[in-house]
Formats: structure tokens, C-alpha cells, sequence
């Protein structure tokens, strides 16, 4: 318990948590198996038509209807206790998405999530002692290791209480954002990190620099990761049921469901 408080007040101050070892390996290598099953797939076109060509080849949305391995993924325990301490027990799955980046591939300009959700003036000075409420958390898993090389998540701490959209006063000499004295922090880590954040959080996912193999035909030198844009699960798929569409409302996560 004592942990978990630490995390939650981690991310209150900072927006955004790196969790090495959240995903136990034998999750992460059914994971992998499956992401390179539906990238050996074209997306669907009309989805293509709605998302443009570069999005249709590095993205593959909705997994949770994919396969067996994403709906497990759905339900995890830790994932679970950590979201529901933090945005209530009434929070819902809004998104399970891949993503899988090529040479020069990124999602790099800094920004925060959608619209700026609680605009704050300049001129008014913020207390430490108010959090910005979460309304939209993401949670990024990592099924490769990723250093800097590979483009991680970047992101600025405590950015989620500016109330605004980083500008170009915001930046720094190497060109990336600073909030308030505290500069980027690159979101590196093993196969089976998870990296949560606050979606006001500036952020962006790196350039990927350099090309690489790795197991189960994931080539290329990509960073595979399951995106879960999360306001984490209202339901939960019944045991009987996966495989298939059904669902039901999921009961609190048990004692021995802490996370690693």
C-alpha cells in the first residue's frame, strides 16, 4: 500500500510514472506474437481512408477485438489498482492501440493530449498543493527494450499543471520544452516497462534513430508498444467469453492483485 500511495503522489507531482517490470515476460512474448500477426495484416480500409497512409502503416487500433492476448491485457490487475487509486472506480477502457515505428518514424512534436482541459492564466499563480484533476490517463507498455535510439516517450514533468500548450518561449537550447526550471525526461526502459501519463502532460514519442532486429519477426528496429489511452476498464471479459464481444461489469481488484 505504501507503494502505491508513492506512486500516486509521484504522479500528481510529476504527471506521468515509468514502471520497469510491469509486464511479466511470458505477457510480453504473447503480446509481441500478436502485434506481429495483425501488422503481417493490411488495415482495414476504411479506416486507412479515415486515418491517411502514414497512421495506416504504423498504428492498428481497437486490439481488445483482435485477439485473446490483447483482451487479457484489458483486465490486468496491477494496471487496474494503480488507474482505479487514481481516477475512481467508475474509470472505463476509451482505447487499446498499437504502435510500431520504422527508421526516422515518430509522433514528435511536444504536446499535450487533445484540448487543454483546465486553461490557466499566466499571471496566476498555481499552489503544489492542488492536483490537476486526471480525466484521460495513457498507459504506453513496452514489448522491446527502448533506449534513446529507438525513440521513447518523452515527456516534462509537472507540464500536465501548465494549462496550456507548450510554446516556443518554452524551449530550451536542444529545442525541447522545460516547465518551470524542469527539463525533458526520456522514458527509456526494458521489454515489460509500462509508462503511464497524464494526458495534459507535454510529451512526444522520439525520432526512432537507428534500425534493428528482434525476436518473433518484429525487424525493422521497431518500437512496438501497446498504447492504452485509458480511463481503465468499466468491464471486464468474462472467461467464458474470450474470444468474443462479450462483457460484464468487472468486481474491485482483489488483495493479490498488487502491482509488481
Amino acid at each position: 500500500m505504501a507503494l502505491l500511495q508513492q506512486r500516486i503522489v509521484d504522479f500528481h507531482r510529476d504527471g506521468f510514472l515509468v514502471l520497469p517490470e510491469w509486464l511479466p515476460p511470458e505477457t510480453v512474448r504473447r503480446l509481441l506474437h500478436g502485434l506481429k500477426r495483425e501488422f503481417s495484416e493490411p488495415i482495414d480500409t476504411e479506416e486507412a481512408k479515415l486515418r491517411g497512409e502514414l497512421v495506416a502503416r504504423l498504428w492498428r487500433p481497437r486490439l481488445f477485438e483482435r485477439g485473446v492476448e490483447f483482451e487479457e491485457l484489458v483486465d490486468f490487475p496491477a494496471t487496474i489498482e494503480l488507474m482505479e487509486a487514481i481516477l475512481g472506480p467508475q474509470c472505463h477502457l476509451i482505447a487499446m492501440n498499437a504502435l510500431k515505428t520504422g527508421p526516422g518514424d515518430g509522433i514528435s512534436g511536444w504536446h499535450a493530449d487533445e484540448e487543454v482541459r483546465f486553461p490557466w492564466p499566466a499571471d496566476l499563480p498555481r499552489d503544489p498543493r492542488v492536483a490537476t484533476p486526471s480525466l484521460v490517463i495513457n498507459m504506453n507498455y513496452y514489448l522491446v527494450d527502448v533506449d534513446e535510439n529507438l525513440g521513447p516517450t518523452q515527456l516534462v514533468p509537472g507540464s500536465h499543471r501548465a494549462g496550456r500548450q507548450p510554446t516556443a518561449t518554452d524551449m530550451d537550447g536542444q529545442g525541447n520544452p522545460t516547465f518551470e526550471g524542469r527539463s525533458m525526461h526520456s522514458a527509456t526502459g526494458k521489454a515489460g516497462t509500462a509508462v503511464m501519463w497524464h494526458d495534459q502532460v507535454w510529451h512526444r514519442g522520439a525520432t526512432k534513430r537507428l534500425e534493428r532486429r528482434y525476436p518473433l519477426g518484429s525487424a525493422g528496429g521497431i518500437r512496438e508498444a501497446l498504447d492504452l489511452a485509458t480511463v481503465l476498464p468499466l468491464y471486464r471479459l468474462r472467461p467464458a467469453a474470450r474470444g468474443s464481444p462479450a462483457c460484464q461489469p468487472h468486481a474491485p481488484a482483489t488483495a493479490g492483485a498488487s502491482p509488481p
